[in-house]
């Protein structure tokens, strides 16, 4: 405990830091401790990680959390290690599990607690770990807190972020691709980023209460932003930290960012108090499972977002998702150009030695532009978004990876293929080994057609799965997946860019004795490179590719991995 001591000392007083310490010590005496050994400590720098909620998989017959248990097995046979189960935690569910009602249940239609252990246990068996979603920043306004807050429970008002006066609201505004709410607070102007513009309240950030108090929200009206600043706060969610934890379990954090400021968040700015309670909560779970695994959802800019592993001494976090490589592989893509892959690689080569990143195509939400600039904005609407919905006014798209790129399959598998070569872990969508499309919103309840969001969700079809289309997209994302897996080391360790065509990503990975030399080509045109190649071996290929002694050809959409042994 002495290490939470000394984080939390800044930003809480000596009786309560004492009162954490008496509260938590008391708790970890009632909890088991988790202590399986891994055989690799570092075995999440190179992880496969597939992503899919709770109840993806609708039977008659089972839970849908029996359905996930029963699909692991070709989670792990696809060629990934890790799962990220999205919130499976009692909720209201308008939206999608995030506004969550009570953290220690596990929602009673997906088999409640008993069948979230069996899909422990199984993965366990297959050596796969689990994630699951931790949300610090908010509670759904049907959690006891909350209840208790609107009835006048002064102790539970403070709970979270509120005024008496009415919040003066001044208009949106537009700046650095983001959306802002513009307030006047005591006489000055300040901007704060709307998360959800379409769907944030007549004034962002703020919904009154059945007291007549405004609560403030940095997302939905009905998620309330909690006051961590209020001691309880703290002691309250650490608990529930350790409860998972003790059940061998990793995180996702989510919105981390807006975890323990208060009302008028600005982004990019440090924030010495966030960084102390991720750190205060990393040593937290160790105490009861040594080898707990932090992932952090946070996209601010890049020299913000690296802050967040923290340091060897105080570790944060291991994982982070990299949000800017993704919309810049994104323009890559639409621009056959990988100069924007290499720009931004270059500027994430100094984390601590405990940290990756996380790459990917797609994540539950939308595929965030937030931050780029103008004229390439303009590109990617005029290219991209015909292919899905826009949401955050623009900022943002939603859609399914193979939707997004025009149904083109083999533009799919050089994409992923692609994905599997950058330097880090890979995130893995639900569905899109089987090719899984847009969801048309007209389809959808009328309720969910705001959040377009959910065109790019729904359940796995097992039409779709057993399909001729389904089999084949699989076999080939299966063979990407399984072979970056069995060279994973390399995808920790040191790279450099072959200087080729632009058109061409071409990249040089070296261990003690091997090199790997990775060229994919990035545009509907066949590319020839003269290279020698006479001491490679081909390792993996996807699409149409013919490799000499001293050239390489490419066709359209496709790529090479060629290994050899160094002397």
């Amino acid at each position: 405990m002495e290490e939470i001591i000394s984080l939390m000392q800044p930003f809480y007083s000596s009786e309560d830091i004492k009162k954490i310490i008496e509260k938590l010590t008391e708790y970890i005496k009632e909890l088991p401790r988790y202590t399986k050994d891994l055989e690799d400590t570092d075995w999440y720098k190179s992880s496969n990680i597939y992503f899919i909620y709770p109840d993806a998989i609708q039977t008659e017959e089972n839970f849908p959390l029996e359905n996930i248990k029963f699909f692991l097995p070709h989670i792990k046979e696809l060629g990934c290690d890790a799962v990220h189960l999205l919130p499976f935690f009692q909720s209201p569910m308008r939206d999608k599990g995030f506004d969550i009602s009570n953290y220690y249940l596990v929602r009673e239609n997906l088999g409640g607690m008993e069948k979230l252990m069996e899909v422990k246990e199984k993965a366990e068996s297959l050596g796969m770990h689990i994630f699951i979603d931790l949300v610090l920043n908010h509670v759904s306004k049907d959690h006891e807190w909350f209840k208790k807050a609107e009835n006048g429970e002064e102790f539970y008002r403070d709970f979270f972020i509120y005024t008496k006066e009415t919040p003066q609201y001044v208009g949106e505004v537009i700046k650095k691709s983001r959306i802002y709410a513009e307030y006047l607070v005591e006489g000055e102007k300040k901007l704060v980023s709307i998360a959800f513009p379409e769907l944030s309240g007549a004034i962002p950030h703020w919904v009154q209460g059945k007291d007549w108090y405004w609560y403030y929200h940095t997302y939905y009206p009905h998620q309330l932003d909690v006051n961590w600043k209020n001691v309880n706060v703290f002691i309250e969610f650490a608990k529930i930290l350790l409860f998972w934890s003790s059940r061998g379990f990793n995180f996702r954090f989510d919105a981390v960012p807006f975890v323990g400021k208060g009302a008028y968040k600005i982004l990019d700015e440090h924030d010495p108090f966030t960084h102390a309670i991720v750190a205060a909560f990393k040593s937290l779970s160790q105490l009861v499972y040594p080898n707990s695994t932090f992932i952090l959802e946070v996209n601010e800019h890049i020299t913000s977002d690296i802050r967040y592993f923290g340091t060897t001494k105080t570790k944060q976090a291991e994982l982070l998702y990299n949000f800017q490589l993704c919309a810049l592989l994104w323009v890559s893509l639409i621009e056959e150009d990988a100069s924007y892959i290499w720009g931004k690689l270059k500027q994430e080569e100094k984390i601590p030695l405990h940290a990756q990143w996380i790459n990917f195509l797609r994540n539950h939400d939308e595929i965030s532009f937030a931050g780029i600039k103008k004229e390439l904005l303009e590109k990617i609407h005029k290219k991209l978004f015909p292919l899905g919905l826009p949401f955050r006014k623009g900022y943002g798209l939603s859609g399914r990876t193979l939707s997004l790129l025009q149904k083109n399959e083999n533009k799919l598998f050089m994409s992923y293929f692609l994905l599997a070569s950058l330097p880090g872990c890979m995130l893995f969508p639900y569905g899109d080994e089987f090719g899984k499309e847009n969801i048309p919103a007209e389809n959808l309840p009328l309720e969910d057609q705001q959040d377009t969001r959910n065109i790019n969700r729904g359940t796995l079809d097992a039409n779709l799965m057993f399909s001729i289309k389904g089999k084949r997209i699989n076999s080939e994302i299966a063979k990407i997946l399984r072979v970056r897996q069995t060279y994973k080391k390399y995808f920790h360790s040191l790279f450099e860019e072959i200087s080729v065509d632009k058109t061409i990503f071409a990249a040089k990975y070296k261990s003690e004795d091997t090199e790997i030399c990775i060229f994919i080509n990035l545009s509907n045109k066949k590319q020839q490179i003269t290279y020698d190649c006479s001491s490679y071996k081909e390792i993996a290929h996807i699409n149409s590719v013919i490799c000499s002694n001293t050239q390489i050809n490419l066709e359209a959409y496709s790529g090479i991995w060629l290994k050899k042994h160094i002397e």
